[in-house]
């Protein structure tokens, strides 16, 4: 596409999908990398700062975000370091996405804010109060203030609810 950068066209791999790519004949491709596309594109095109879990085939795959809590929590030291980057690079997306600039900006993320994928994604890893603390253990953490915060959002959203049906505008 005219006035399209080579970045913008190489993070369209992201949305591409194995069909697609058995459909113009890559069928050989896939077979060669372990049936993951992302593997190809990330070893053929190694300069651009891929992110393994933008790529359709991770992204909406729950195998893969269990295969990284697993890693995490039991494999090598080496598979623990390869999960924990990436998922603090997932992490990072979320914060960029919702202007956390500090590690205790956490706490006040709740789980409308963040959206029904990515909640789900965090759940299945434990959750923040779980996740953040593994990720970064360096960092003191108050994990009850999860639990606190959005119980008194949860109050706020029901007595706002509450509020504009007894009063509509």
């Amino acid at each position: 596409m005219e006035g399209e950068t080579e970045f913008d066209a190489l993070e369209k791999l992201y949305h591409v999908k194995k069909e697609q790519i058995k459909k113009v004949g890559g069928g050989g491709l896939l077979k060669y990398y372990n049936r993951s596309f992302a593997r190809a594109v990330m070893d053929l095109v190694p300069a651009h700062p891929w992110q393994l879990w933008k790529f359709h085939e991770n992204y909406c795959s729950p195998t893969f975000w269990k295969r990284l809590r697993e890693l995490m929590l039991s494999g090598s030291t080496q598979e623990k370091q390869a999960a924990n980057s990436v998922l603090r690079d997932y992490l990072e997306t979320i914060a960029q996405r919702h202007g956390i600039t500090t590690l205790d900006a956490w706490y006040r993320l709740t789980s409308k804010e963040m959206g029904y994928a990515d909640y789900m994604r965090i759940h299945r890893l434990g959750g923040l109060q779980k996740l953040l603390p593994a990720l970064y253990p360096d960092h003191s953490w108050k994990t009850r203030k999860f639990t606190e915060i959005r119980n008194r959002l949860d109050s706020e959203t029901n007595l706002a609810s509450i509020v504009e049906t007894l009063l509509p505008l």
